[in-house]
């Protein structure tokens, strides 16, 4: 029984190849795509050292339209799934737009954001931090 061969071959096959987008909306930041892989059975995650080259990358996203897909997806967690309704009156002016679903703060527009994409899925940002 070649138990090291049959672990290789679970962690290949559940690898989730992604790529992690680090952007900002500030002009002076310029964005940069690695490749992400992870494998839930391995529990590891591993990110690329280096960006890929632009040419190898096609987002078909703006850096707004990224920040406005990790708002959603920041409203649909803590808000719709944990039921967190933010202080409005704290430093940051956590702000709720139920209209348009999104979950926002003074510092979104400055931030360094990271994004997680998954290429084989069209919908968009899986995961973001700021």
């Amino acid at each position: 029984m070649n138990s090291g061969k049959l672990s290789l071959e679970n962690t290949e096959k559940s690898a989730k190849k992604l790529i992690a987008v680090v952007f900002s909306v500030h002009p002076d930041v310029q964005t940069k795509v690695y490749s992400f892989v992870c494998s839930s059975i391995a529990q590891q995650v591993q990110l690329s050292s280096s960006p890929m080259p632009e040419s190898a990358v096609s987002l078909n996203m703006t850096d707004s339209q990224l920040l406005q897909q990790c708002r959603k997806l920041l409203y649909s967690v803590y808000f719709l799934e944990v039921g967190w309704c933010p202080n409005t009156k704290a430093h940051t002016q956590f702000e709720l737009r139920k209209q348009e679903q999104l979950f926002c703060d003074r510092y979104d527009e400055t931030a360094i954001w990271t994004a997680i994409l998954d290429p084989s899925d069209r919908s968009g940002v899986v995961a973001c931090m700021r």
